[in-house]
């Protein structure tokens, strides 16, 4: 399963929204005493119990437990991807979904631990001003039509200052985004239209669109006070499918991932165009190969449970 010459990798991160206690249901011991390290070590410098929450998931409401949650979820990813460096597994290309463009610049050496945590604050705070005002907000997906009829739906039925496209998944995979009841029923126009499936993803938080502008600075603030360093591993952009490598590169993703329509679709085209023909998920639900297609038939996705059984675990 190591490198070789024929095989390229990207290590592909996921945003957020996983059940965290099926997320480390999987991990072996080694696993797990790694994710607790990683856990008490955000603990200490963000005052977040993650430890008593882990052992009590009610301790925490509202846009605490968002938090709380976010950030496990992007503890599991590392967790996953330091079992994947010591068992030889190294990426050539890293991308992160979202918001897992934190955690794959801290896999790459680009912030710190604490750094991620100081990230996903300011998303949190932005949230909560958000909050505010009189408008609610989501997202949400659309499985089986393709972004030009989602977007006919949209211009039909509510209007782009409402509902947004926040990603092209895959030719047929769609996430929206925007004001929670036009959401809905962009949604529920979708379905009658002959989509296969579609669902809120209950995020409180219109991410990738404009409609959050007002409400950014916290975000943009929280950013401005880390250093980014130059990346060990080159990350692609999910904007413009652009290798990054120096800090100012890394920097200026960032500022992009909370407004900006991401091009999902896009990049793993051109990923497998450079010559990608291994993604490894660092979800342990396979949330990144789910919401993926692959066009070359010589691209597979591998997870951690391909990873077991190449060790017969």
């Amino acid at each position: 399963m190591g490198q070789t010459d024929c095989q390229k990798k990207a290590f592909v991160f996921q945003g957020v929204g996983s059940n965290i206690e099926k997320t480390i249901s999987v991990f072996d011991s080694a696993q797990i005493n790694y994710f607790h390290e990683l856990c008490e070590a955000v603990s200490d410098f963000s005052g977040i119990n993650l430890t008593k929450y882990l052992y009590d998931m009610s301790c925490f409401e509202g846009t605490d437990k968002i938090f709380a949650e976010w950030i496990l979820t992007g503890l599991s990813d590392c967790t996953v991807f330091h079992t994947c460096i010591q068992n030889d597994i190294v990426p050539d290309y890293i991308i992160g979904y979202s918001l897992g463009l934190n955690n794959a610049i801290y896999c790459s050496g680009s912030i710190h631990l604490e750094d991620t945590v100081h990230i996903l604050s300011g998303v949190i705070r932005s949230i909560i001003e958000s909050q505010k005002g009189k408008l609610t907000y989501d997202m949400g997906v659309i499985v089986g039509l393709d972004m030009q009829t989602v977007k006919e739906i949209i211009n039909l039925y509510s209007s782009c200052k409402h509902v947004m496209i926040a990603s092209e998944n895959s030719e047929y995979c769609i996430v929206i985004t925007g004001v929670c009841n036009e959401v809905q029923k962009v949604l529920g126009k979708a379905q009658s239209q002959g989509a296969l499936k579609t669902r809120m993803l209950d995020v409180p938080c219109a991410f990738h669109s404009n409609m959050l502008i007002d409400c950014a600075s916290y975000y943009y603030n929280n950013i401005e006070n880390i250093h980014f360093n130059d990346s060990k591993i080159p990350v692609v952009s999910i904007y413009d499918q652009k290798i990054l490598i120096t800090g100012n590169e890394i920097y200026n993703e960032q500022r992009r991932n909370f407004l900006s329509s991401m091009k999902w679709k896009t990049t793993i085209e051109y990923l497998e165009k450079i010559g990608v023909n291994e993604f490894w998920d660092m979800s342990t639900n396979g949330s990144m190969k789910k919401s993926t297609v692959l066009t070359n038939p010589d691209s597979s996705f591998y997870t951690i449970k391909t990873l077991y059984k190449s060790l017969n675990v």
